[in-house]
């Protein structure tokens, strides 16, 4: 698990990494917490998280190609579709978030509960702007 309280303290203006990890889960159309993955900041006192992100992810999720993201949005609504900030990248130039987005999925009787993957992006914090991860380990700047 990659350290999520990087984040935190990335937007505070802090260059300090914290020592515990943290991972929240959120969901695109609460646009609020989910669930809670080791963390140590309970959902509603998260005040780090961006207001411009989650309608920026909510938009990709309606606009993407991404056959995968586009059924679980389709076909079962945005309450299926899920995103957690997974990591903070740092380059000379940009900030980047990547977000790892996908469903909760079960056997039929509900047993082997699991985050099935439907994709990853990169936000340039920055520019508030979207990067789909392709297959071949490449990123493409998405354009709505």
């Amino acid at each position: 698990m990659k350290n999520g309280l990087l984040f935190l303290f990335a937007f505070a203006g802090c260059h300090d990494a914290p020592a515990t990890k943290n991972t929240t889960t959120y969901s695109a159309a609460a646009q609020q917490p989910q669930a809670e993955k080791k963390s140590a900041t309970p959902p509603d006192e998260d005040s780090s998280l961006p207001a411009w992100l989650p309608p920026l992810i909510d938009s990709y999720f309606h606009y993407t190609k991404n056959q995968l993201i586009r059924y679980q949005v389709d076909s079962k609504g945005d309450t299926s579709e899920g995103w957690i900030i997974d990591d903070l990248k740092i380059t000379d130039t940009a900030r980047y978030l990547t977000i790892h987005i996908g469903h909760d999925e079960a056997e039929a009787d509900g047993s082997d509960p699991r985050y099935a993957t439907d994709g990853w992006i990169y936000i340039d914090t920055n520019r508030r702007t979207i990067y789909e991860y392709l297959d071949n380990d490449t990123l493409r700047k998405w354009i709505r």
